[in-house]
C-alpha cells in the first residue's frame, strides 16, 4: 500500500468513527475535527512523493487542483481545516427533523424541526393530519413522514454533516484511484470506496419513515448480494462482456454505454423472461462507480429510492447514470384522483435510459408483448419512443438529474417547505 493509500485508509476509519459517535456530541465533534485535518494530509503525502510519480505536475493540476478548486464542498473542507487548526472548533448544532414527503422533489416537502426528541411523535401525528387533510387522496396514498437526526455546521448549513464528510472522502478516494490508474496499477482493495459509507450514514442517523397508507415504520437498507457460483449466464451475454473487456471499456460516450447495456438487457430479458431494475453510476470515462437495484413495495419506496440514488450520485461526484427496468404504462386521464397503483395498466415496457452532466440523454426501449399470461414474453422494438429530452424525461429521474447539475422536467406543483 502506498503512503497516500495508508493515509486514505486512516481517513476511512475516521469517517466510520464519526458515524459511530453520531449521538455522542463531544466525541462526534472531536472526530469531525480529526477527519477534516486528516483529509488534507492525503494530498500533502501525494505531493511529498511526487518524485515517484511521472508527469506529476500536469496530472496533479488536472485531477486535484482544478476539480477541487471548483468544488464548493472541497473548498469548505480546506477552509474548515484551517479554522480548526488556527481558530478552534467548527460551530456545530444538531436537530431532529420530521418531514412529510409525497413526491420525488425535496422542495415540496413539509418539515418541522424538533427541539427535543420527545416532540418527534407529536410532530409525526401533526404531519399525518396535514397530509390527510390537505393532500389529494391519490397523493396522500404514497406519502410518508421521515424522521432523522441531523448534525449541521454554520459554515455549511444546507448539508447534513456526515453526508458532507462522506463526499469529501469520496473525492479523496477518487483522486487516489486516478493516481493508481496513472501509475498503471489499482488502488489497494483494503481501502473502502465512498459508496460503502452510504448505508453506514443511514444507520448512524437512525433515519426512519412512517408510511401513511398503513402507518407502518420502515427504514432504507442497503444490502450486498453475494454472487452465485453455480450461475451460468447465457453465452451471448458472456460474449458481450468479453468484447467490452477486450476493448478495455463499455464505450467512450453515453450512446455507446447505453447500447452496451441495452444489448445485455435484451439478452437477459429474452433468456429469463424478466429484468430486475438496476441503476448504474459512472465516472467521466464511463467506468462503473456503483450499481443499485431495488425491491419496490409501493410508490413510497420509489420516492425514497430515487432520493437515495441522487445522494449516491453527489457522494461519488458521478458523471452519468444508466437505468434498466421494466415498467407498467398506466392510463392517467380520467383517473387523476386515484393512487398510481390503482390506475388501469395499458402496456408494459423494458427501457434502458442514460443521461450525463453534459445534458446528453439516450434511451433504447421495447414494448413487452404476452400472448397469454403464462406465455414467455417477447420484446418489440419501440424506436419511435426512444427520443427523450429533459422535458420529456420520466419524472422519477428529476432528483438524479439535479444531482448531475441538469434542470430536468419543469415542475408544476408549487413548493411548500415548512409546516
Amino acid at each position: 500500500m502506498n503512503a497516500w493509500e495508508r493515509r486514505l485508509a486512516d481517513l476511512a476509519h475516521l469517517l466510520g468513527t464519526c458515524a459511530q459517535t453520531y449521538f455522542e456530541p463531544d466525541l462526534f465533534r472531536m472526530n469531525v475535527n480529526q477527519f477534516l485535518q486528516t483529509s488534507r494530509t492525503v494530498t500533502f503525502i501525494i505531493q511529498k512523493n511526487k518524485a515517484q510519480i511521472p508527469g506529476f505536475d500536469p496530472w496533479y493540476a488536472a485531477n486535484v487542483e482544478a476539480p477541487w478548486r471548483a468544488d464548493t464542498l472541497m473548498t469548505w473542507a480546506k477552509d474548515s481545516r484551517n479554522k480548526i487548526e488556527k481558530q478552534g472548533d467548527l460551530e456545530l448544532h444538531s436537530t431532529l427533523r420530521t418531514t412529510l414527503l409525497f413526491s420525488y422533489l425535496r422542495e415540496e416537502d413539509i418539515f418541522i424541526e424538533c427541539g427535543r426528541a420527545e416532540v418527534a411523535d407529536a410532530n409525526v401525528k401533526r404531519l399525518v393530519r396535514i397530509a390527510q387533510k390537505k393532500l389529494p387522496t391519490g397523493v396522500a396514498d404514497a406519502a410518508a413522514v421521515k424522521i432523522e437526526r441531523r448534525w449541521v455546521t454554520a459554515s455549511l448549513p444546507e448539508w447534513e454533516l456526515l453526508h458532507a464528510l462522506t463526499c469529501v472522502y469520496s473525492n479523496a478516494y477518487a483522486a487516489c484511484a486516478k493516481l493508481a490508474e496513472h501509475l498503471g496499477t489499482a488502488i489497494d482493495p483494503a481501502v473502502p470506496p465512498g459508496r460503502r459509507f452510504s448505508q453506514t450514514r443511514e444507520v448512524a442517523r437512525q433515519v426512519r419513515y412512517v408510511k401513511l397508507r398503513e402507518l407502518r415504520t420502515v427504514r432504507l437498507a442497503f444490502e450486498t448480494t453475494p454472487g452465485d457460483d453455480d450461475f451460468v449466464p447465457p453465452k451471448e451475454f458472456l460474449s458481450v462482456i468479453e468484447d467490452a473487456r477486450d476493448r478495455g471499456s463499455i464505450g467512450k460516450s453515453l450512446l455507446e454505454a447505453v447500447q452496451h447495456y441495452a444489448t445485455l438487457a435484451k439478452i437477459s430479458f429474452e433468456h429469463f423472461g424478466s429484468h430486475v431494475p438496476i441503476a448504474f453510476v459512472f465516472d467521466s470515462n464511463w467506468l462503473l462507480l456503483d450499481m443499485l437495484s431495488a425491491n419496490f413495495e409501493d410508490q413510497t419506496d420509489k420516492y425514497i429510492f430515487w432520493r437515495a440514488v441522487a445522494e449516491r450520485i453527489s457522494t461519488l461526484n458521478a458523471y452519468g447514470m444508466i437505468w434498466i427496468a421494466e415498467s407498467w404504462e398506466r392510463q392517467m386521464k380520467g383517473y387523476e384522483d386515484l393512487p398510481a397503483r390503482k390506475m388501469p395498466i395499458v402496456g408494459e415496457r423494458l427501457h434502458v435510459v442514460g443521461f450525463d452532466k453534459s445534458g446528453a440523454i439516450e434511451q433504447i426501449a421495447w414494448s413487452i408483448k404476452r400472448q397469454t399470461p403464462e406465455a414467455q414474453p417477447t420484446l418489440v422494438a419501440d424506436a419511435a419512443r426512444d427520443k427523450l429530452d429533459q422535458q420529456s424525461m420520466p419524472f422519477f429521474f428529476v432528483p438524479s438529474m439535479r444531482a448531475l447539475g441538469l434542470a430536468g422536467p419543469r415542475v408544476a406543483l408549487k413548493p411548500s417547505n415548512a409546516a
